[in-house]
């Protein structure tokens, strides 16, 4: 196995760069509930949630248009400077800031998503695109496992504001690792107005070949907003709150074990293999959740959803260069929005009228979808294409 990505000085610095910031924002993330509890804002955890998602929508619109104008490297130092303001924002108990900041992160949120694509079509050789992002992939993840296990740790020899603090300072260094990031640019997009973008961004959602790999996305989405919500409430419910972490932190631990293998291997036997095993992976997942008998049973499900949203990840990031080439950062935007409004949202407002059961069958139905839309893809070899009329 020949894995060269690392040698990259860009994807080297990046992931490690990535690493440390979730690290600390995924360890922080774990905790901001239980903070706003301490001053009396239960409710703020919601209300900045909300905030955050709509500017992630705002984000992915202008996206586009910022990278095309400052380049994919400032794009990312900005998405990764926001992410540490919040943490250290919090603990200003300053509700104004937190707003501000949510709503910053948004913004930067949707942006550097956009970013990482748009440096991935600069850096990464066509033949090693899956492999770049799974380089890139595994050690974000891998640093946000570690930060959700080490934060348990850190409450007993430090407070919660102190240990924020902390998480805020090795963020800072995951920010600092970026100006070593080559100032990659496309001249070609520089002069390409913001309302172009826009313009581009409505013709690619009528393009059959965007509309094909929307269902796959949106499905996507969805079980990662169950992941990140109704399953922890339904661990809960049937085995404890102590169980919640560790069982929870299976699923992120797969998911930083995966993308790098299944992204070399997507560059070798082709895309749509993994992106298959993937869906596969989440459908069989949702199904034994269905049936849940115990503990060792949920653990193997956290693997199986694990393997759903890694295994697939950097082909789909590669599949999304490929098909769009120079388009891709209005194609991520697109997809981005689509999968949020259609799958990440639903997946948080659902469990208020819709029982875990139903819950899990509209994961079927959706990962169902998913499946037949990718296979139309390849019946109708769209991936062979070029998007019409997109000029």
């Amino acid at each position: 196995m020949n894995i060269t990505a690392y040698k990259n000085k860009n994807v080297l610095f990046l992931s490690l760069g990535s690493g440390l910031l979730f690290f600390g924002f995924n360890a922080a993330e774990q905790h901001f509930t239980a903070f706003y509890q301490t001053i009396g804002r239960q409710n703020l955890a919601y209300e900045s949630l909300a905030i955050l998602y709509a500017a992630i929508i705002l984000g992915n619109f202008i996206g586009p248009g910022i990278v095309g104008k400052i380049g994919a490297r400032l794009a990312i130092i900005w998405g990764f400077v926001v992410y540490t303001l919040l943490v250290f924002g919090i603990v200003t108990k300053v509700t104004v800031i937190i707003y501000g900041l949510s709503f910053l992160l948004g913004i930067g949120a949707g942006v550097m998503g956009i970013a990482r694509i748009e440096l991935l079509r600069l850096i990464a050789p066509k033949q090693k695109r899956g492999e770049y992002s799974g380089a890139i992939d595994s050690v974000r993840t891998a640093g946000g496992f570690l930060g959700i296990l080490a934060v348990g740790g850190l409450f007993r020899w430090l407070s919660i504001d102190n240990t924020l603090i902390l998480l805020g300072l090795v963020m800072v260094t995951g920010t600092l690792l970026l100006l070593k990031l080559e100032n990659v640019h496309d001249d070609s997009q520089t002069g390409v107005l913001l309302k172009q973008n826009f313009s581009l961004m409505l013709r690619l959602v009528k393009e059959r070949t965007l509309l094909l790999i929307v269902p796959y996305s949106v499905a996507g989405g969805f079980l990662l907003g169950l992941v990140l919500g109704a399953i922890p409430a339904a661990i809960e419910k049937n085995f404890g709150i102590v169980w919640v972490s560790l069982i929870v932190s299976i699923f992120y631990l797969t998911s930083a074990m995966v993308p790098l293998l299944a992204g070399y291997l997507s560059d070798i036997k082709g895309r749509f293999g993994l992106i298959y095993a993937s869906i596969l992976s989440s459908i069989l997942a949702v199904i034994m959740f269905l049936q849940i008998s115990g503990l060792p049973a949920l653990a193997v499900i956290m693997i199986f959803l694990g393997l759903g949203g890694s295994l697939g990840s950097a082909a789909f990031s590669a599949l999304i260069l490929d098909t769009f080439e120079d388009k891709a950062k209005e194609a991520t935007a697109v997809l981005g929005n689509l999968s949020l409004v259609l799958g990440v949202v639903p997946s948080f407002l659902l469990p208020r009228w819709l029982t875990q059961t139903q819950l899990l069958h509209l994961a079927l139905v959706l990962s169902a979808g998913g499946l037949i839309s990718v296979w139309l893809f390849t019946r109708l070899r769209i991936q062979f294409m070029k998007p019409n009329n997109l000029d």
